[in-house]
């Protein structure tokens, strides 16, 4: 054996300690230890994947915003490229209806012919600076029969001198010859959904001053006649107002009586637009009631009405502190037209009544419609 073994000191201590390590378990702790470091050894590897992968992700994540935005802003500057050629093109645009506008304006003469036309007539007169004054409208004006050179000194006068050379132009019957009658717009007679009516009266009783029905005209939205029918007196007429209404003792022998009348009015005017001037008059005459959604009176459109006078009171209907204007004086102001000259005749009483409406539609109807919406 080699000398160290029997050495019985150091063998003896070595296998001392052993059994001391059994007995105690300080050999197990040992191996326990180690086992607890490898342990925390690959938790801490496992962490530091968990760190890299978080890392990761986080890096993949910040490069998809990243990328977002860059495409965003890519999507931006080219519709700021499409907004700048679309400017572009609106300018070129503006620009050439300008150089249009411009060539027509140096093309076209300094002064319309409408205007040369009615300098001529003598219906406008300038003055020395360019401007139309009061005294010029004021100031007589030469006839349309006058002579070129009756006209030009009537200018070069200033109209001091027209009333020798020229005469005076425009006297009523001068002005009324120019204006036309109402007449129809087509010849389209049918039953449309607008229809105008009006009614000519006689009197009745001892001092006449009572009012029965005597004829009935009712005409579409073209102006053509749909009804036209004088009515059979259920009382004995004593005044037949013949310089007004026209009707005389003749036209009421073997006319329809009044009730058939009054059913073909109402089956006429039924869910239609009724118009006229003082309908309400015309129907207290045919004894008939029409709803006030569907009636159109021309004398109580605002518009259409005058300020009441100091003898006057506030028509029943009208608005409040004004008054009616006559249905002659509305047609000759608003559509240049004459009726009513000498006897009246229901069809151009009902006709002018339907032109103004149709004149004044656009408004009246938006007006009608705010005032529905208040009650409302």
């Amino acid at each position: 054996m080699p000398w160290y073994l029997n050495d019985g000191n150091v063998n003896d201590g070595k296998r001392r300690q052993k059994e001391k390590s059994k007995k105690s378990g300080t050999l197990m702790r040992i191996s326990s230890r180690s086992d607890d470091k490898i342990d925390e050894k690959r938790e801490e590897k496992k962490l530091i994947k968990k760190e890299g992968e978080e890392e990761v992700a986080a890096g993949n994540k910040k490069k998809k915003w990243k990328n977002k935005f860059k495409r965003k802003r890519r999507r931006g500057k080219e519709d700021e490229e499409e907004k700048e050629d679309d400017d572009d093109e609106k300018e070129e645009k503006r620009k050439k209806q300008k150089s249009s506008s411009s060539l027509l304006l140096s093309k076209a003469p300094s002064v319309s012919t409408n205007w040369h036309k009615l300098v001529a007539r003598g219906d406008i007169k300038t003055s020395e600076k360019g401007k139309r004054r009061k005294r010029d409208f004021d100031a007589p004006l030469p006839p349309r029969s006058a002579s070129a050179s009756a006209r030009e000194n009537y200018y070069d006068n200033d109209g001091n001198d027209a009333e020798n050379e020229c005469g005076r132009r425009g006297n009523d019957e001068d002005a009324d010859d120019e204006l036309r009658r109402p007449t129809p717009t087509s010849r389209d007679a049918s039953v449309t959904e607008t229809l105008a009516i009006d009614c000519e009266m006689v009197g009745v009783g001892e001092d006449g001053t009572r009012s029965v029905l005597a004829r009935v005209t009712v005409v579409n939205e073209h102006g053509n006649v749909v009804l036209d029918t004088f009515v059979e007196t259920t009382e004995k007429v004593t005044d037949y107002r013949t310089k007004v209404s026209g009707v005389r003792p003749r036209d009421l022998k073997n006319a329809p009586k009044f009730a058939d009348v009054q059913k073909m009015v109402s089956k006429l005017i039924e869910k239609k637009i009724v118009v006229g001037h003082g309908l309400k008059n015309d129907f207290k005459a045919l004894l008939l009631n029409h709803p006030r959604e569907r009636t159109r009176d021309t004398a109580l459109y605002h518009p259409l009405t005058r300020p009441l006078r100091s003898h006057e009171r506030c028509v029943e209907g009208a608005p409040r502190g004004r008054g009616c204007r006559s249905l002659k004086e509305l047609t000759k102001t608003h559509l240049r037209m004459t009726i009513q000259e000498g006897e009246h005749s229901s069809a151009e009483d009902a006709r002018a009544a339907l032109f103004l409406y149709a004149k004044f539609k656009k408004k009246w109807e938006q007006s009608l419609l705010v005032a529905m919406r208040k009650r409302h």
